[in-house]
């Protein structure tokens, strides 16, 4: 048997023993070289990366083989982790065939984990998303700019809150954690009202909440208003069992009920500017008195200012007021005019 490595020609000579005749034939096994094939590089590619066509082989018309490989296409999820052999075998016009192999590595997702994110108020500032690992992945969900987390732009509700990382293979993976944006407890102490003097009126701030602080200092859900108390404005600053708090003002006004006209709108008394920053203008117009008294109260009801101004020779009154080296907040300022009281906000910033 011949098995030529190269196109070889061979003579055959048979010889009869007995006549000692000789004849001969040739015959030429014709050697086809295998076909040229080459197969490129493969990159490396993730665990959970969609299937995809394998390509790259030369000539073209050969087949792809290897763990993973159905059909041409390469399947990361059925090969696993770990590099994997990819041959290419091709089959000339001569049904001469060759291959060419190379290495497919199939690498593992970055191990990501994210921390549970405390619940937070609607009233919150904005703030920077943390808790991701490992750290220089990125944060996505409602209310997100830049790993910034707004309550207000998201508002009341629960998100989900997406941390994900991309690792040096180009490998992702992702963790998820919820945020509740919680609403703040409502408080409604009512209309602006005026009453009698010896008359009373009880503010409620609501139930359900676990905290109250009023500004007169009281601690309790409600809060009565009586004579023994002045004429301005009360507030109250409730907490709930999220932690979040609400806040709403009235202003009471007591009247002697003795025909003296008590006013909150402009009548003539104008605050200029307001807010301000401790130093204001008040400006009176349309005087119809030569005297008039104005009187600053905090809301606590002491009386910070107290001025009476006489012989007012003109129908427009103005005054400058510093209150600079008083603290920050709401004011009350009463003019009296005649018989009638104006009151007015000052707020203080």
């Amino acid at each position: 048997m011949a098995s030529p490595a190269v196109t070889t020609t061979y003579i055959l000579t048979v010889t009869n023993l007995t006549t000692s005749c000789e004849n001969t034939d040739t015959v030429t096994v014709f050697v086809n070289p295998l076909p040229p094939v080459t197969l490129p590089a493969f990159g490396s590619v993730c665990i959970g990366d969609s299937s995809f066509v394998l390509t790259g082989g030369n000539p073209l018309g050969g087949t792809y083989s290897g763990t993973g490989v159905y059909n041409g296409f390469f399947h990361p999820d059925s090969a696993g982790i770990g590099p994997h052999t990819i041959i290419y075998t091709y089959i000339d016009s001569n049904l001469c065939a060759d291959t060419a192999i190379r290495s497919i590595n199939v690498n593992a997702l970055p191990t990501v984990t994210l921390s549970p994110i405390p619940e937070v108020c609607h009233d919150v500032p904005a703030f920077v998303l943390t808790g991701g690992n490992p750290l220089g992945g990125t944060y996505n969900g409602n209310g997100i700019t830049g790993n910034v987390f707004d309550p207000a732009t998201a508002g009341i509700g629960i998100y989900t809150i997406t941390y994900s990382y991309t690792d040096s293979n180009f490998c992702s993976n992702t963790a998820q954690q919820i945020l509740s944006v919680n609403p703040l407890p409502f408080v409604n102490l009512g209309t602006d009202t005026t009453i009698c003097i010896y008359h009373s009126i009880q503010l409620n701030a609501g139930a359900g909440n676990i905290g109250y602080l009023w500004s007169t200092g009281d601690t309790s859900q409600t809060l009565l208003i009586d004579s023994n108390l002045i004429s301005g404005i009360y507030s109250v600053f409730v907490i709930d069992s999220n932690g979040c708090t609400g806040f709403d003002t009235i202003e009471i006004l007591f009247d002697p009920c003795t025909g003296i006209q008590y006013y909150t709108n402009n009548h003539g008394v104008n605050i200029y500017p307001n807010p301000n920053h401790g130093v204001f203008k008040i400006v009176i117009t349309n005087i119809n008195n030569k005297d008039l008294k104005y009187i600053l109260y905090d809301l606590l009801g002491k009386m910070m200012i107290n001025e009476t101004v006489t012989d007012i020779r003109d129908t427009k009154f103005e005054k400058e007021i510093h209150l600079s080296v008083f603290n920050k907040g709401i004011y009350i300022l009463k003019v009296k005019m005649g018989n009638d009281y104006i009151i007015k906000k000052v707020l203080v910033e």
